[in-house]
């Protein structure tokens, strides 16, 4: 049994010029000063049992709460079953979070994509400002695997895997807040949120989009792993070669 605890501080900040801070440099865009910090707490356990002759199991447990919120639960199971001397099954299931970055919660990030606007291309302003209330990332995988050793220094595996993904930190798509904006506007409606995040000049020519940090994606991915290692000894060492090969077999993105 092993057992532990942690405790993490991060911070970061940024301290513009007065020039970008008033959007004055013109590949620079809009950036305001920000700063922010971050303190997590953790504790974890891990034990490893024998069932048995040939089968090992074990499990692992982590809970981590960052900023005083109620943290989260991460657990593991893991299970290798040696059939013979030469063959071994294994499997694992688990699960995980990762807090959102200290500049996710209170960064501000200037860019200036091209965008598809009133049916020409041009560039603009932007400025992705971080969100407090963002949520962790969430996963779940799933393995189910073989090990063989069909000689002396020959070692075989094959591995099925599968990663769940939600609640992903991404930025916010400018082009799709101005689409968002336009489609409202051709709806004959005023004010919306889309609409509060677009600043024209007077002649109407885009100069500005708010974006967000937001918890948008989910992806699932599924393959399997071929691994293949042979040893020898060789003038009084030992010499080994190796290769892997990775088959993704699906790669799903939610938005």
């Amino acid at each position: 049994v092993a057992l532990g605890a942690q405790y993490r501080r991060s911070a970061f900040r940024h301290d513009w010029s007065d020039l970008v801070n008033a959007g004055e440099m013109l590949t620079a865009g809009y950036s305001p000063d920000f700063d922010g910090d971050q303190q997590a707490l953790a504790a974890f356990a891990e034990a490893r049992l024998h069932l048995g002759e040939r089968i090992e199991a074990q499990l692992a447990g982590r809970y981590e709460t960052y900023d005083g919120d109620q943290g989260r639960f991460s657990p593991k199971a893991a299970v290798r079953w040696d059939v013979t001397e030469a063959l071994a099954l294994r499997a694992s299931w688990g699960q995980g979070f990762r807090a959102p970055s200290v500049y996710a919660l209170s960064g501000a990030q200037a860019s200036q994509p091209s965008v598809f606007d009133r049916g020409a291309f041009v560039f603009v302003n932007t400025l992705t400002s971080g969100d407090p209330g963002l949520k962790p990332e969430k996963s779940e995988s799933l393995t189910f695997g073989a090990q063989w050793r069909p000689t002396e220094g020959l070692e075989l595996g094959l591995d099925a895997w599968r990663f769940d993904y939600a609640d992903l930190v991404v930025k916010e798509s400018a082009q799709a807040v101005i689409d968002r904006a336009a489609a409202d506007t051709a709806a004959g409606l005023t004010g919306t949120a889309a609409q509060g995040r677009i600043t024209r000049s007077p002649s109407g020519a885009l100069t500005f989009v708010q974006l967000y940090f937001i918890n948008a994606s989910s992806i699932e991915t599924q393959g399997i792993d071929l691994s293949a290692r042979y040893g020898h000894d060789l003038w009084g060492g030992r010499a080994t070669a190796s290769a892997t090969w990775t088959y993704v077999d699906s790669y799903d993105i939610r938005l």
